[in-house]
């Protein structure tokens, strides 16, 4: 499982899987630029902060042994993230807002739905803009009942349980699927500070703007 635990970045005191990123930009894009443009990232592109990989994995396997999932409706309302921006500090220029990520696994897989929480810390210095997300948490659900079960073993409890910190599934070496859903939140954060990037570069203006 070591392997595992190698794809995502983790913090080397804490041991909490953490994506840091820190970038300086030129002179001319000062404090306040950076803070409003970042702050316009969180609150106009909710979309980005709801992320989820089709569900094609099931449909094969429903098709040729009919299965039918369950309604997912109700319970990704619980999850949906309308606003993503949480926490904002003009004074000291930082800004924390909230990620979710619905990750539907294989039907004969250790994983069938599960949805991972995240934050997005983001802080700015003069021209430089550092982000982290970090505190990444998990609640895995049965794709059928719709109910939160276990990712491996007959009782809800120890590394592979419904509901924990991601951190824990490391030592879940009883569901080898855990690799596929580790690079795909990779991939999908670093797209995350890939866009952060972008936002702020292609949305400069100036502070005092009309």
């Amino acid at each position: 499982m070591a392997i595992m635990a190698q794809v995502l970045p983790q913090d080397s005191i804490t041991g909490k899987i953490n994506f840091k990123k820190i970038t300086e930009l030129d002179s001319s894009y000062s404090s306040e630029i950076i803070y409003n443009a970042a702050k316009e990232w969180f609150v106009t592109n909710t979309k980005k902060f709801n992320i989820s990989n089709s569900e094609k994995n099931l449909g094969t396997s429903q098709f040729l042994f009919g299965i039918k999932n369950g309604n997912s409706a109700t319970v990704d309302a619980l999850y949906k993230n309308d606003q993503p921006l949480k926490m904002q500090d003009p004074v000291d220029k930082k800004l924390i807002g909230k990620c979710m990520l619905k990750y539907t696994g294989t039907t004969f897989g250790c994983i069938r739905i599960m949805y991972v929480e995240c934050d997005v810390k983001i802080s700015i210095k003069a021209s430089k803009i550092k982000s982290e997300i970090t505190n990444f948490n998990y609640i895995h659900y049965n794709q059928v009942s719709m109910q939160q079960v276990q990712l491996a073993g007959w009782n809800d409890k120890g590394p592979c349980k419904s509901k924990a910190e991601m951190e824990d599934l490391f030592k879940c070496i009883e569901c080898r699927d855990l690799l596929d859903l580790f690079s795909y939140v990779k991939n999908e954060i670093l797209l995350l500070e890939n866009d952060l990037l972008m936002f702020v570069k292609n949305n400069k203006g100036s502070s005092d703007d009309w």
